[in-house]
């Protein structure tokens, strides 16, 4: 199938933000119609997720790109994360969209840390409302939003490079220059950097 020459062809996979997870495709029914989300999407991404993890080939994921993954994985996401109750900030902001940030806690230990040159407190953009509720086997937590403990990074702990943001590294240019923060891995590329050494 076509699928499978994407793979073939393909160094690595981006999944990128968008439409919020559908409920169904953890297990779980929406509590609003406006959180219904996208399941035709959610399936074609699990499939070549796990396409791409058989494959042996990277994954990075972007806002729900790193949902899809906690999901594709057997974890499951809060559809509101304000509604829910698990936090009283707003991670998502129409009007300020990506100029709307936070900061988020990097992990003694992981990954993100080791690029950064170790745990620090930086900041980041957000633009989501859903999180990760249950964590799926096989991911480890790399960096929590400062504060609400909200999972903000993710990595799989074995296996083929997984790795997956909840902020958006891709819009950091639009804030023409504002501090983000924090070390200059955020706002620099380097988490994209490390992605593509992945895939070379």
């Amino acid at each position: 199938p076509e699928i499978d020459a994407w793979v073939d062809d393909l160094d690595g996979l981006v999944l990128h933000g968008g439409a919020d997870v559908a409920p169904e495709s953890y297990g779980s029914t929406p509590m609003r119609e406006e959180w219904c989300g996208d399941a035709i999407r959610d399936a074609y991404e699990i499939d070549l997720f796990r396409r791409f993890g058989d494959a042996g080939k990277p994954v990075l994921g972007i806002c729900r790109g790193m949902q899809v993954m906690n999901v594709a994985m057997g974890g499951t996401l809060h559809q509101d994360l304000g509604a829910e109750g698990v936090t009283e900030r707003a991670h998502r902001d129409a009007g300020l969209y990506d100029r709307n940030t936070h900061a988020v806690e990097v992990l003694d230990g992981s990954g993100l840390a080791a690029l950064a040159g170790g745990p620090c407190v930086a900041t980041v953009n957000s633009i989501h409302h859903q999180g990760v509720a249950e964590l799926a086997d096989g991911l480890v937590v790399e960096a929590r939003s400062h504060g609400d403990g909200v999972v903000e990074a993710v990595r799989a702990a074995e296996g083929p490079y997984a790795f997956g943001v909840q902020w958006h590294p891709e819009f950091f240019g639009t804030l023409r220059g504002e501090s983000l923060g924090g070390p200059p891995v955020f706002d620099n590329g380097v988490v994209l950097a490390e992605f593509l050494a992945a895939c070379s």
